[in-house]
This record gives C-alpha cells, sequence and structure tokens, in this order.
C-alpha cells in the first residue's frame, strides 16, 4: 500500500495579509517582539534610579564638605579679608526679611571685629533695581561705615558671587553669611573658588521654606559642575582692592 504525502495547507485568501504574517511567525521571533517593551521599560527605570542617586550623592558631597566650617556668631575669630553677603531680593527700597536677617548677622560680626570690611553682593542688573544699594544703606543705619562696606554689583548668582570675590575682589579668606540650607552651597562654592571660608548662619523664615528647599536640592546639583569646569562668571572687569575706610562712594 502506497503511503501519500500529506496535503500542505494553504493560506487562506480570506484572512488579512499581517495576521497571515503573524501566525507564520517564529516563537522565538514572537517572544522577541514581546521581550523588548519590557526591557525599553526596564532601561528607562533603571537610568531614573541612577539619575536619583547621582541627585541624592551630590547633594550629601556638598553639604558634607561644608558642615564643618559653619559657626555661629562668637566663634568667629579676627583676621578674616571681608564679610561676604549674598542677596536675597530687595522690596521696593528695603531689603526683604531674609535679606535684612543675613544683613543683621553681618553687621554683628563686623561690630566685633571678625573683619575690616563687608562685602554686599547682588542684584544690580538694572538702574531700577539695585539690591547692593539697599543692602549698603541698611548697614550704614546699622553703624556700620559706608566707607567699610564695597558692593559686588554683579552677583547674579551663589556661584558667580563667589568668583568675583577672589577673582575682583582678591579675598583669600572670608564669613560668608547666609541662612543655613544655603550656606552649604555657599562655602562648597567658595572653596571651589579658591577662598578660605566659614560660614554664619543667619536666621530664617518658615514661610516658603519648604520651596526654597527644594530650588536648593537642583542648586546643589548644578554648581558642582561650574566649579569644576571653573565656568567664567558673567561679568569680571577691573580688580578692586578691599581698604577699610575707601570703599567707592
Amino acid at each position: 500500500m502506497s503511503s501519500r504525502p500529506a496535503a500542505r495547507s494553504k493560506p487562506d485568501p480570506t484572512e488579512p495579509k499581517g495576521r497571515r504574517q503573524a501566525n507564520q511567525a517564529s516563537p522565538a521571533s514572537q517572544a522577541g517582539q514581546r521581550r523588548w517593551p519590557r526591557r525599553l521599560i526596564m532601561a528607562v527605570g533603571a537610568c531614573l534610579i541612577l539619575g536619583v542617586l547621582g541627585a541624592v550623592g551630590l547633594n550629601l558631597y556638598v553639604m558634607a564638605s561644608a558642615k564643618t566650617r559653619i559657626r555661629p556668631v562668637a566663634a568667629v575669630g579676627p583676621g578674616y579679608d571681608c564679610v561676604l553677603v549674598l542677596g536675597a531680593g530687595i522690596v521696593g527700597g528695603s531689603p526683604s526679611p531674609m535679606l535684612a536677617q543675613r544683613l543683621d548677622t553681618a553687621a554683628e560680626l563686623y561690630h566685633q571685629g571678625s573683619a575690616p570690611v563687608i562685602l554686599v553682593s547682588g542684584d544690580n542688573s538694572t538702574i531700577e533695581y539695585s539690591e547692593v544699594d539697599v543692602m549698603r544703606q541698611y548697614l550704614v543705619d546699622k553703624g556700620v561705615p559706608r566707607a567699610d562696606i564695597y558692593r559686588d554689583h554683579a552677583g547674579f548668582s551663589t556661584y558667580e558671587t563667589m568668583a568675583r570675590a577672589r577673582q575682583v575682589f582678591g579675598v583669600e579668606r572670608a564669613v560668608v553669611v547666609t541662612q543655613r540650607y544655603h550656606l552649604y552651597r555657599a562655602l562648597f562654592d567658595a572653596r571651589g573658588a579658591g577662598i578660605d571660608a566659614v560660614g554664619v548662619a543667619s536666621a530664617g523664615r518658615p514661610e516658603g521654606q519648604l520651596k526654597r528647599d527644594l530650588r536648593e536640592i537642583l542648586a546643589r546639583i548644578k554648581d558642582p559642575f561650574l566649579v569644576w569646569t571653573h565656568a567664567k562668571p558673567t561679568f569680571l572687569g577691573p580688580t578692586i582692592d578691599l581698604v577699610p575706610g575707601q570703599a567707592p562712594p
């Protein structure tokens, strides 16, 4: 009895072409098609985890590098080139409440003899808006001689303030004054600019602190790269010596 080969099934002409090709795909090919979305999700997840770990690591690094250089006012001795105050906005012709707190601390340091001059740094990008002029007048009202208050008109950021303090004003040793949440990065940037600095934390305000903390977390990710690449400030200009009693009018 002769055996006849099994009849080969013919494709159904009524079945759509795409479905016929999918049905004819090998099991390995079908498994690969199922795996690639999962691999993509895993890769994106791994990148997100690495990004979060990197952000946390940079924040901890910046804070750890500065926490041992934070002092109370009474523990800051003499011998510094200046008390360096970072701007924090003005309201009309007056410092913002947080800026006033920084200036109060700076005046206290000046009067106890920690430094012979105060360097105020802030945004003076327009004639109508001058943080440093308002800061100076506030300090004068606190009993600091006008001729001992130097102004950095181009302190547009914490990093730029420190870079200009070193390169324009020749600061080598400074007492940096700002709120504690900001002080870690300020001291990190100061050291990166070549300044031997200690920091004093002024009083703060609880209102809006969560927003400030979130912004500071992002800034602590950015500033290390500015320090490591020696980024140039927006403006430099001629050098100015911090001589007591000879600040420009």
